[in-house]
């Protein structure tokens, strides 16, 4: 089935902080005559898979919109990677295998400033359904998104993920982000001596000291 794809903004009355959080996921929103047919004989989350000309994306059904029947409402990322704009995208069932271990190249630190920056990964994935290798997710850790990149998958290609618990192995060491310092205040510069002021005043003659001296002013 073909429908029209656009970001997740366009929902009519989900929050900002809902969005934000919506689209550090791979949940879309479908309108409620199509959510019974995309979910028809399933008790159970269901992976779809997204696909435009060669390029593809694994997600799923998070919720319902009020739109036209054949939209589908999706995170910019999966819009960035669909690369659609208004054309059709086809929408299917996907039937990935169980995976649970992934391997993931950060595109930023902030993250190894949480107390167990493992974990507060593991915790992010939580919003994700199938994970495939390629891929640059955003992640929201610690009320901060953060981007990563999906290297390697134990499954070698798309792996579900939902109710498993997930190993992440992070590229390289986990090294912690420096801790913001206030810029240095620069010292006052010291003022100039000005040297157009004679440091001395006038010669003066003394008739009781025989020569030239010079009074300290």
């Amino acid at each position: 089935m073909q429908y029209t794809v656009y970001p997740t903004c366009y929902h009519e009355t989900i929050s900002d902080l809902e969005l934000e959080r919506r689209e550090c996921s791979d949940g879309i929103y479908v309108s409620v005559e199509q959510f019974g047919a995309l979910m028809a004989d399933s008790d159970e989350m269901i992976v779809y898979r997204l696909r435009h000309g060669e390029r593809e994306a694994y997600v799923h059904i998070s919720g319902t919109h009020q739109g036209e029947r054949y939209v589908v409402l999706a995170p910019p990322w999966v819009c960035g990677l669909l690369g659609c704009g208004d054309e059709l995208v086809t929408v299917e069932r996907a039937y990935p295998g169980i995976g649970s271990r992934i391997k993931i190249r950060p595109h930023s630190t902030e993250y190894t400033q949480a107390d167990d920056p493992v974990e507060a990964l593991q915790r992010a994935f939580e919003a994700y359904s199938c994970i495939a290798p390629g891929m640059e997710l955003p992640l929201m850790v610690n009320g901060r998104q953060l981007v990563v990149d999906v290297l390697e998958t134990n499954g070698g290609g798309p792996i579900c993920i939902r109710g498993v618990e997930l190993e992440v192995e992070i590229q390289g060491e986990v090294v912690a982000a420096a801790p913001e310092t206030e810029p240095a205040v620069p010292e006052p510069e010291a003022e100039a001596a000005n040297f157009d002021e004679p440091m001395f005043a006038a010669p003066v003659h003394n008739p009781r000291f025989p020569g030239v001296g010079r009074r300290l002013s």
